[in-house]
């Protein structure tokens, strides 16, 4: 009877020890990653990182709801114990500028002197020099803004008027 009871006990101490042992098993970080990766892989721009069960989701993706896709994507595999989502979606390109080409100095000069007849000018000169625009002579206020817009309309790289007097 002494050895049932020893046995018993035994077996008992061995269910209990093999219990907490399995219980402090720890998550298999690189299974878990990999696994992670092949649900997300559709998704360009995740990366994923484990530790201790934990997904971490980083990088930029093209739209908030494929942000929203790899965290359930990632919430699925076997051992994640959660899923932090640092993700964020791409800024759009910046617009490009198209290059401003500047004509050469005797066809501006042309091309202001024409816009000058196009908004009725008088009483003002232009000389161009380098893409520059020097403008001289006298012009009512009222005309003012007419000799400026005409002037830039011909798209030279500057517009001088400090030697236009307005009166």
């Amino acid at each position: 009877m002494k050895n049932k009871t020893s046995l018993s006990l035994f077996m008992l101490m061995f269910s209990i020890l093999l219990s907490v042992s399995s219980c402090k098993k720890k998550p298999d970080d690189a299974a878990i990653t990999e696994s992670v990766k092949v649900k997300t892989q559709n998704i360009q721009g995740v990366n994923v990182s484990v530790k201790e069960g934990v997904v971490t989701l980083s990088g930029e993706v093209e739209t908030q709801d494929l942000i929203a896709q790899a965290e359930e994507a990632a919430k699925t595999a076997d051992g994640v114990k959660s899923v932090v989502n640092t993700l964020t979606v791409k800024a759009p390109p910046a617009p490009v500028e198209p290059e401003r080409t500047f004509s050469p100095d005797d066809s501006l000069k042309t091309a202001v002197e024409d816009k000058f007849k196009q908004y009725n000018i008088s009483g003002v000169t232009a000389s161009v020099k380098d893409g520059v625009v020097m403008l001289e002579g006298t012009v009512k206020r009222s005309k003012l803004q007419d000799v400026i817009k005409a002037s830039n309309e011909a798209k030279p790289k500057k517009v001088d008027r400090s030697k236009l007097v307005v009166n």
